[in-house]
Parts: structure tokens; C-alpha cells; sequence
């Protein structure tokens, strides 16, 4: 596999402080054919980046209904985005919202099934809703991935979330600190450090990486290109079209997101919707573009 390169990179001293190339038509991660994201064409000035780092100060200055109003924004740009749905859920908490908290911790765990911090958080929701049966409920779903985990990766997690829920069960719902579920560097030095181990192979660490720059910085469309592109390469491809998707929310014209996409296609034999991601291509790169050509030779290669 070619190694990925990343071409034009403009550095700041966190990835939540530079423009996003969405927004602006800077760029921060380059496009070579081989890497994703990166020289994409703006589409919009909305920047749910920066809206979604608002919205993480304002919660942790205790301001909810501010917190609120900024992940409510970013939601209509990317509902898909797990850790977004999360502090959205963290928000109605703080304003005593349960039955509303409920709804997004929810949609937090139906966009990333390992997602755990949101399963305790969602049954503590229901517990102080009165829905007691729907945070049992909970329990059980997380006692069926620990038993399937066993000493995975993520048991330490899955069992702090299970000791959580169980206490709002014994009836302690106090109030609770709702924590960052990553402990990450600054989110371009994990989206930097993530390229190396894509080129090594390290396909599920850089997918890890990834995640937690998506959950420090919000949903831009490069970190959640790479994650779809590591899935892909896992061979996860509906969970890779999860996240090409993710991205294509915030940034429909995202070139690698748009390739990759078409790219996913060939590997799956749907050689129409393939060929409809190169028309969406030629349409997006107006005098032509590496990622439109690369996505033409497969095509062209997985023809008979």
C-alpha cells in the first residue's frame, strides 16, 4: 500500500483552533490519492468545529443552556457524531432534562455501539426519568458486550460503566462529573500520529487515535474520513460508510471522503454507486483532481 502523505498542513497549537478546510479553504490534512481529507472545496461557512469546542467550555463552566444552543448547531450539521449527541445529553442533564438527556445519550450509542460512557450516563437518565425497566434494560445490553469482550481492550471501560449503573440503580444519582471518555493528547497530534500507524498496518490503533481527536475536536470531516478509511481497511464496510457518511454530513463536496466512498464501492462490487461517486468527483473538481483520477483507475481495474 502507497504510504499516505499529508501535503499542506496549517498547525496550530490544538486542532480546535485551526479552521476547519470546510469553512475556509484551509487545510488540514493534504490529499494525495492514498490519504484522506485534505484540499477539499468549501461549501459553507458554518464551522461545527468551533461551535463544538464552545460547547465543551460552556459545559465546563457549568453553563448548559449556553452548551446546549452550541451542540444543538452542530447536530444539524452532523448528527451522526457520537461524542456530540453525548455532551448534548450532558447539557440537558445539567438543566435537569432527563427525559431529554435520555434521547441524545441514546442516539450517542446508536452512532458507536462502544461508546460505554454513554450507556452509564443513559441509564442514569432513565433512573432519574423514573424509567427504572429502560435502565435495567441497559444494564443488560452492557453485561451481553462485557461477556462478549472478556479481557478486549476496552473491559476497563465497559466495567467502570457497569459499576455506574449499577449504583443509579442502588438509588445514588447524584449529581454526577461527566469527563472526557479519552484521555488524548491535542486532537492533531493523535491525527497526525494516526498516518504512521496507517502506513504500519496499525489500522485498529489509528481507528483508536482517531476516535479520540473526533471526541476532542468535534466532527471534522478529515479525522472522520481517516476513521472511515481504517474501518475500510479493517474490512468493517458498513461501519466505514458510517463514517465516509459522517464526514459527507458536515462536507458534501469532501473530495477524499467522496473517493474513499467510491473507492469502498469497487471493494463491495456496487459498481453503479461507484461509478456515481467519480460523477460526483468530476462535478467537485471543476479542472480535475487526484482523487477524481484515482477513483477512475479503480473503476477502470475492476472491469472485466
Amino acid at each position: 500500500m502507497a504510504k499516505l502523505k499529508l501535503t499542506t498542513l496549517i498547525l496550530a497549537s490544538t486542532l480546535l483552533s485551526i479552521t476547519p478546510v470546510y469553512a475556509a479553504g484551509s487545510s488540514f490534512g493534504g490529499s494525495s490519492g492514498n490519504a484522506a481529507g485534505g484540499d477539499t472545496i468549501a461549501t459553507s461557512n458554518y464551522d461545527p468545529v468551533k461551535d463544538y469546542k464552545a460547547g465543551i467550555e460552556f459545559l465546563q463552566a457549568s453553563e448548559y443552556k449556553a452548551a446546549d444552543k452550541k451542540f444543538a448547531q452542530v447536530l444539524k450539521a452532523s448528527r451522526r457524531h457520537a461524542p456530540t449527541n453525548y455532551y448534548m445529553g450532558v447539557a440537558k442533564t445539567g438543566q435537569a432534562k432527563h427525559k431529554s438527556a435520555a434521547r441524545y445519550f441514546k442516539s450517542a450509542v446508536r452512532y458507536d455501539e462502544s461508546y460505554y460512557e454513554a450507556y452509564s450516563a443513559l441509564a442514569k437518565a432513565y433512573v432519574k426519568s423514573g424509567k427504572v425497566e429502560k435502565a435495567q434494560k441497559v444494564q443488560e445490553d452492557l453485561n451481553e458486550r462485557a461477556a462478549s469482550c472478556g479481557d478486549c481492550t476496552d473491559s476497563i471501560r465497559i466495567k467502570t460503566a457497569q459499576a455506574a449503573i449499577q449504583t443509579a440503580l442502588n438509588g445514588d444519582v447524584q449529581k454526577t462529573s461527566f469527563l472526557m471518555p479519552f484521555e488524548a493528547e491535542t486532537a492533531e497530534t493523535q491525527y497526525f500520529a494516526s498516518v504512521s500507524l496507517i502506513n504500519n498496518g496499525q489500522y485498529q490503533q489509528a481507528f483508536n487515535d482517531l476516535k479520540a481527536a473526533s471526541a476532542v475536536a468535534g466532527p471534522h470531516p478529515d479525522i472522520t474520513t481517516y476513521m472511515g478509511y481504517t474501518q475500510r481497511k479493517l474490512g468493517n464496510y458498513d461501519v466505514a460508510k458510517s463514517y465516509y457518511a459522517l464526514a459527507l454530513d458536515v462536507d458534501p463536496n469532501h473530495k477524499g471522503a467522496n473517493e474513499y466512498l467510491g473507492e469502498l464501492y469497487v471493494e463491495t462490487g456496487d459498481m453503479e454507486k461507484a461509478k456515481h461517486q467519480l460523477a460526483k468527483l468530476e462535478e467537485i473538481c471543476t479542472f480535475g483532481c487526484i482523487e477524481e483520477n484515482e477513483l477512475r483507475g479503480w473503476i477502470f481495474d475492476a472491469l472485466p
